[in-house]
């Protein structure tokens, strides 16, 4: 788990292309296939299931930041759900996104990845100890890690067996 500004940078820059490569290496009509084991016990989900996922939680991410930059209140992990039904909540993002094209979902997913980076960038660095992604001495820094510990657990080694 990433404890810094720069060991989150560093996962960031070394990870994710590695996982774009694997995602951009699945031919489109492979992408719906459901093989890969889900967030829920006994389901099975597809490529394009594991990317709405990860665009999901970056969303998110980024709706935190904006909410807590404003003072306002966030409703962790989101409004209507709570942390023990983060299965729920993937299927939320597995449904929101289950109609798009793989490549325009692919973009999608850079996208999302390029303004977390940047916004990673933007902030200081503190150290941060990790707590169920809700209290952390640095203010935000904890979120992007539990972020970037999920693209990088939960699906790349699932998606690398495909």
């Amino acid at each position: 788990m990433p404890q810094s500004k720069q060991k989150l940078e560093l996962a960031i820059y070394s990870v994710f292309p590695k996982l774009m490569a694997d995602y951009r290496s699945i031919p489109a009509q492979m992408s719906r296939v459901c093989s890969i084991e889900g967030n829920i016990k006994g389901t099975q989900i597809s490529v394009i299931d594991t990317v709405a996922y990860l665009i999901g939680w970056g969303k998110l991410v980024l709706k935190w930041y904006e909410l807590t930059s404003q003072a306002l209140p966030v409703d962790f992990p989101d409004t209507g759900y709570k942390w023990n039904q983060l299965g729920l909540l993937a299927k939320r993002f597995h449904h929101e996104y289950s109609q798009w094209q793989y490549t325009d979902l692919l973009d999608e997913y850079e996208m999302t990845m390029e303004k977390l980076s940047a916004l990673i960038a933007s902030l200081s660095d503190h150290p941060c100890k990790l707590d169920r992604g809700i209290h952390a001495t640095n203010g935000h820094l904890h979120k992007y890690a539990l972020f970037i510990q999920s693209c990088v657990s939960c699906y790349s080694t699932n998606l690398c067996s495909t």
